[in-house]
């Protein structure tokens, strides 16, 4: 008996202790902790190291290199007062630009490329003398972005604004700029100099216009005269006309001694040449029926009637007071 209860109790402590797994129908539901192992991390993409190298700013001053890559619009910036910057990069290609706050120098190599490919690489960072190249602008609506290129030797920027004004620091030397918007006329829309300090250019914006339309056609009256939109315009002897006009609604007017006259109004489009074939009609010469004038009335006829138009009032006041006065 003994022995038969040592034998269940050994049974009962060892299926208390056996393991359990996540499916098991003994733990389904039953409170027991059960650990999930997560999948390993994937490994980290490699990147290599590159190194921008800087020249020509005064030891010590500052300068900055944004780095993207091509495609994104994603910028990532490193400072730096020493000679050398560092960016660690994964494959693929680049663009970078670089400035400095240290007034009278340019990187002049605004969205300049380079590629990593597997192993660390290089970039050569030069900053040149330069003097602020200032462009403003008058003509544009509010906030009609403009854009602004300028070219120095092998240094160049290109810059799209909202505002009236930009500056540009442009190398020391010969350069050269066209300024364009869209819609608009640019004065000057190029030029060139070279540049020693800093200099002023303003710009001038028009609207631009589209190419003319023309309205052309005959006239089947030679003498006649036409006018559009009420300016009076030359017709050939023939009666035929060659107008040019910008696109826009037109009002036509055509007259002439003895015919009546010819009126339409049209759109015409850049481009479009609209013609017409006008035929004026002669204005009908038959007289209609005249009517004679009657017998003038003299001064002596008006007092006759209104004399007689008193004896009228009279009478008939006599007559309302007679019956009344027999009731």
């Amino acid at each position: 008996m003994v022995l038969l209860m040592a034998l269940l109790a050994a049974g009962l402590s060892g299926h208390s202790a056996a393991k359990t797994g996540p499916g098991d129908p003994e733990t389904a539901g039953s409170g027991v902790s059960q650990t999930a192992h997560a999948a390993p991390p994937a490994p980290a993409e490699a990147t290599y190291p590159v190194l921008f190298r800087e020249s020509g700013l005064p030891s010590g001053a500052a300068w900055e290199v944004g780095v993207s890559s091509d495609g994104s619009t994603y910028w990532e910036y490193a400072n730096s007062t020493a000679p050398t910057a560092t960016e660690s990069l994964s494959n693929g290609s680049y663009r970078f630009n670089a400035s400095s706050p240290v007034a009278g120098y340019s990187a002049g190599w605004t969205n300049a490329a380079f590629d990593v490919s597997g192993s660390a690489t290089s970039v050569n960072v030069t900053f040149v003398p330069a003097a602020p190249l200032t462009f403003s602008e008058t003509g544009l609506p509010s906030e009609h972005g403009w854009t602004v290129s300028v070219e120095s030797g092998e240094h160049w920027e290109n810059a799209t604004i909202l505002q009236t004004s930009v500056v540009v620091d442009v190398p020391l030397g010969p350069y050269a700029y066209s300024v364009t918007a869209t819609g608009f006329n640019a004065s000057p829309s190029t030029g060139n100099g070279t540049l020693t300090a800093a200099v002023g250019v303003p710009i001038g914006f028009s609207p631009a216009l589209q190419p003319p339309g023309f309205i052309t056609g005959v006239i089947t009256v030679g003498n006649a005269h036409l006018y559009i939109n009420g300016l009076a315009y030359l017709v050939q002897l023939g009666g035929g006309f060659l107008v040019p006009v910008q696109p826009g609604v037109y009002s036509i007017i055509v007259d002439a001694a003895g015919y009546i006259p010819y009126y339409n109004t049209t759109f015409v489009a850049s481009n479009e040449t609209l013609i017409l074939s006008i035929t004026l009609h002669t204005v009908a010469t038959a007289p209609g029926p005249v009517c004679a004038p009657g017998p003038s009335i003299g001064t002596e006829a008006w007092a006759a009637i209104g004399a007689l138009a008193a004896v009228s009032v009279v009478l008939g006041t006599a007559m309302i007071y007679y019956r009344r006065k027999s009731r």
